[in-house]
This record gives structure tokens, C-alpha cells and sequence, in this order.
């Protein structure tokens, strides 16, 4: 169960910590998880729903208290001042930190991206075979633009094209286990 914005939703309706304590209590025995998302997390406001969250992530907080709150310790607070830098904290277990990435924005592709005049090329880092050989390093040539002006997309094309997910998932189709199928195949 995946709610966002979980204090504003408290702060509009408090009886429903009642109710997230039960789903947690009875949930857990059947494979449902609560994963409470906020900007800000008062203390206490999670009354007696602390036993039921197996996980915490924190993302870099503003102040050490606010860390304490989210995951128990500061360290959310002295996280680098980067975007998708966290912490995730599953059970007992020590305190994993993990770089987050934005996969919901439109695909770019390196061979798209012009490079600034004068800048370096971009270096080629597909695998290549072991050898004790010195190995030339090779680089990727960009593409030419017609009259050297680099290609602009409109948003009308940014909404119909693919998002970094999209590739992601597409590329890892047919790797690996099937994920487990909950649910009945259609009639």
C-alpha cells in the first residue's frame, strides 16, 4: 500500500492512523506492506505504526532531527548535497546507502546529445576483450547536425516518446526469472 504525502493525509483525517495500524498488524501475515511517503514527519505522528514499517528510506533531510525522525539516525542529514542520494534501512540490518535516479523523463539517447564546442569527446565504454595488450581507447564521434544547430525536440514529441523506464524495460525483457504473476491470467 503506497501512500504519498502520509502527513497531510493524517493531518486531514488523524483517524485513519487507526486504520494504518490494523492494515499493518493484519497485513504483514498476508504480504502487504505500508510505504508512507513525506516531505516533512512530525514526530509522534506515527503512533504506534513504527512496529509495522519493515523499511525506511531517507533522502537528504534539513536538519539532523528531521533524519531521526525518518530513519532513526542523522545520517540522512549529512548526505551530499546531490539529487537521488539515500539511505535505506531494512529491519536490523545496517544502513544501506543508495543513489536514486530520475526514470520517468524522456529517453535521450548519447548519440543525440551535441557536444559543446571544443569540449571532449565522449569516450566509448562498451566492454571490450581482457588482453596485457595496451588497449587504444576509443572515441565516439557525435553525429553531425545540419548546420552544426543541434536537433530541439518539441513537447508534443516529448509526450508521445519513450520514457527512461520504458527503455530500461524494454532492454531487460526476457532476462532473468519471471517476475511471480499475483493475479489470474484473463478468462
Amino acid at each position: 500500500l503506497v501512500i504519498d504525502e502520509f502527513s497531510e493525509l493524517l493531518t486531514a483525517k488523524p483517524d485513519f492512523i487507526e486504520m494504518f495500524v490494523q492494515i499493518g498488524r493484519i497485513g504483514r501475515s498476508l504480504g502487504v506492506h505500508l510505504l508512507l511517503a513525506s516531505q516533512r514527519l512530525e514526530e509522534g505522528r506515527l503512533r504506534g505504526l513504527e512496529t509495522y514499517l519493515s523499511y525506511r528510506v531517507g533522502l537528504r533531510t534539513f536538519s539532523a532531527a528531521e533524519s531521526r525522525a525518518a530513519i532513526g539516525v542523522p545520517d540522512a542529514y549529512h548526505l551530499p548535497n546531490v539529487p537521488g542520494s539515500g539511505l535505506l534501512k531494512f529491519g536490523t540490518e545496517e544502513m544501506v546507502r543508495f543513489k536514486a535516479a530520475y526514470v520517468s523523463g524522456v529517453y535521450r539517447s548519447g548519440a543525440h546529445r551535441a557536444a559543446a564546442p571544443g569540449a571532449p569527446l565522449p569516450v566509448d565504454r562498451r566492454p571490450v576483450p581482457f588482453t596485457a595488450a595496451p588497449v587504444p581507447v576509443r572515441y565516439v564521434e557525435p553525429a553531425a547536425q545540419p548546420g552544426g544547430v543541434p536537433e530541439q525536440r518539441s513537447t508534443q514529441d516529448d509526450a508521445l516518446a519513450d520514457t527512461v523506464l520504458d527503455v530500461i524495460v524494454r532492454r531487460l525483457e526476457g532476462r532473468g526469472a519471471s517476475a511471480h504473476q499475483v493475479w489470474l491470467p484473463p478468462l
